[in-house]
């Protein structure tokens, strides 16, 4: 076998991963989004990067202001031990196609492997899933098999309860989350209920006569 002699080694270490997925369907979302960061700090200029998709369908920030030199370091642990998160940025996320509500969220870069969403639901199917959940836009269409809650929510004052979270449970289990819009419109979308049974509601049994021949 014949071998050849390492002349350079060349790494490039993202300072940030991010996945996606449905939170009504928990389908992993690997299209359709736009995802942009920048400096938190109001003291230096906000550079604005976006992250780019990869073939694993996760979104990869290649380079960003404030962390240029890191991209070139070695990416073992102890790289990572002398790179801890230190610096916040503002994480931008948007859906190009409309499916979903757009929102925002800070996080200290750089983070190590896929980022870790801590606000998922334990009801989630995607609690084990380093994923974050994208939240149906009100004007999204439901196909089949999916069922949807739409509402208009506002506040005492009868102004948009904008950002407002609504969510729906089925006999004490979280069954779907929204977020509502600016002008306070929300859609709950998620998988049909299989059809409970119901003693109350079901047809009466067939009357007899008793041994006294009425009829009961």
């Amino acid at each position: 076998m014949t071998t050849f002699p390492v002349i350079e080694k060349l790494f490039l270490v993202a300072p940030l991963g991010l996945c996606f997925h449905d939170a009504a369907t928990g389908e992993r979302v690997s299209d359709g989004l736009k995802v942009a960061v920048y400096t938190a700090s109001k003291t230096i200029s906000r550079h604005r990067v976006n992250a780019l998709l990869n073939r694993s369908g996760v979104y990869v920030l290649q380079k960003v202001y404030g962390l240029e030199n890191f991209s070139h370091g070695a990416g073992d642990a102890e790289f990572w031990t002398n790179n801890p998160p230190n610096k916040l940025y503002v994480v931008v996320v948007y859906d190009v196609e409309k499916r979903f509500q757009p929102f925002q969220f800070t996080v200290k870069l750089p983070v190590k492997g896929i980022y870790q969403w801590e606000s998922v639901p334990t009801a989630s199917p995607n609690k084990n899933l380093p994923s974050i959940p994208l939240y149906s836009a009100p004007t999204r269409k439901v196909t089949g098999g999916m069922s949807v809650i739409r509402a208009e929510l506002c506040q005492i004052d009868e102004s948009p309860a904008s950002a407002a979270v609504l969510e729906a449970r089925f006999n004490g289990t979280l069954a779907a989350r929204g977020i509502a819009d600016r002008e306070g419109r929300v859609a709950l979308i998620f998988p049909t209920l299989a059809p409970q049974n119901n003693p109350i509601a079901s047809p009466p049994a067939p009357r007899s006569p008793n041994e006294n021949g009425f009829w009961i």
